[in-house]
């Protein structure tokens, strides 16, 4: 070896260590552990000496890997106890996790990625719950408490506590956004593999900026919520029955169970969010309207009024979502006007219930006229609409709101059997 590393041999050559690239794509998909596991078979299949030894030698690596990683994490961990920033610390907590697991065992899967990431939000959204429902304790609610159970025995406000029969509803802004953004992830990236998660993350960090192709693809070929399509309704209950595991046998600061809402009420919650959320893979740019309600909008509800209920219908087996939520659905006013049409309209959402549907707010102006109404708003202020759990007369409304009442999809009337339906 000293007579060839790093000398001038002849004026010609010389020879040193270079870089190889290693399959690190082993280690995410097997884990240290899985490799460990693989040395061990071909332990059982050898027995020469050099090669014993130099198969033993590679486990013992291993297994140093794996001890290293654990003193990492152990190393984070004390560091993170003497962090007061909360967020700063709150993610080397999250490191010290996940090197008690990776590399020894495989990388997670992406939804497992993801879950990590919800629930962390869920942790601080739930913080804040708390707080705010100490806060409005400083409200006595006289008037309600007169009409609900358990106020006067308990001789509490129900912002106290005092209510006996009380469900806590958070309200979840954008879920079909999200919805659909993970069926676009699972779609393209995943089952087809038209593009990879990288590509994706860039065109989005890009406001979708030389991406057109690629958002043109999404929007025209994505299987959206609401289009009763397998794949996405396996995604959207997927996300419910986190939703579910997430908040199974958790209270509020005053033991009031939880449920999950959408409903955007007399504020325009969604547009605040809308301004600072970025570009979504649903094709969405960044500060777009996100959603609101359980539903779909914007025509990517494309295969009618039938496989929108499906959808909705079969999202949430376990009625996680069932605080103050809202679907929302804008019908032809030939669904109405007509009385054959207006009874098998009423048949759909009777079967729509069957199936654990839980509400729906029907809309029946046209889409032309709430535009006339915006341009010559003196001309219609006799035309009311469905907001979300109330109606208003829709020249009084704010531009946001407006906005999303127009771009909600006009249900026409198919032929199709609801699933259900004998």
């Amino acid at each position: 070896m000293e007579k060839f590393y790093l000398k001038a041999l002849d004026n010609l050559v010389t020879m040193e260590w270079q870089h190889g690239t290693a399959d690190y794509s082993k280690v995410l998909k097997k884990g240290i552990s899985g490799i460990i596991a693989d040395i061990d078979d071909s332990i059982s299949t050898h027995s020469g000496k050099e090669e014993l030894e130099f198969l033993k030698g590679l486990r013992k690596i291993a297994e140093t890997v794996i001890l290293w990683a654990h003193k990492c994490s152990a190393r984070v961990l004390d560091f993170a106890e003497g962090v007061e920033r909360r967020e700063y610390r709150d993610n080397l907590l999250r490191l010290s996790e996940a090197l008690l697991r990776v590399p020894e065992r495989p990388a997670e899967s992406f939804w497992g990625v993801f879950e990590k990431h919800l629930y962390s939000d869920l942790d601080i959204a739930y913080e804040y719950d708390d707080k705010f429902n100490l806060a409005r304790a400083r409200d006595v609610s006289y008037v309600s408490c007169l009409l609900s159970s358990g106020c006067i025995e308990n001789a509490k406000s129900l912002t106290q506590g005092g209510c006996d029969f009380a469900v806590s509803t958070p309200m979840m802004q954008g879920v079909t956004n999200l919805i659909d953004s993970l069926t676009v992830v699972k779609q393209f990236a995943f089952d087809e593999r038209l593009f990879t998660m990288e590509e994706l993350v860039t065109a989005l960090k890009a406001n979708w900026e030389g991406y057109g192709d690629m958002r043109a693809l999404i929007i025209k070929r994505t299987e959206f919520f609401g289009n009763d399509t397998e794949r996405s309704h396996a995604v959207a209950s997927r996300l419910y029955e986190s939703f579910y595991r997430y908040l199974k046998g958790k209270r509020t600061v005053f033991g009031y169970p939880i449920l999950v809402g959408d409903i955007l009420g007399y504020n325009t919650h969604n547009k605040w969010f809308d301004e600072k959320t970025a570009a979504t893979p649903d094709g969405r740019l960044a500060g777009d309207n996100l959603k609101f309600g359980l539903g779909q909008s914007g025509g990517y509800d494309r295969e009618g009024l039938t496989a929108y209920l499906n959808s909705v219908a079969r999202v949430d087996p376990h009625g996680i979502g069932c605080g103050a939520t809202v679907t929302k659905v804008t019908l032809d006013e030939a669904l109405i006007k007509d009385d054959g049409n207006f009874e098998k309209t009423v048949d759909l959402f009777i079967n729509y219930f069957r199936m654990g549907g839980v509400h729906f707010q029907p809309t029946y102006v046209s889409r032309e006229e709430l535009l006339r109404a915006k341009e010559a708003p003196d001309d219609y202020k006799h035309l009311r609409v469905r907001v979300t759990g109330f109606s208003e007369y829709f020249v009084k409304l704010n531009e946001a709101i407006q906005d999303d009442i127009i771009a909600r999809t006009e249900q026409k009337y198919r032929k199709e059997k609801y699933k259900g339906e004998k």
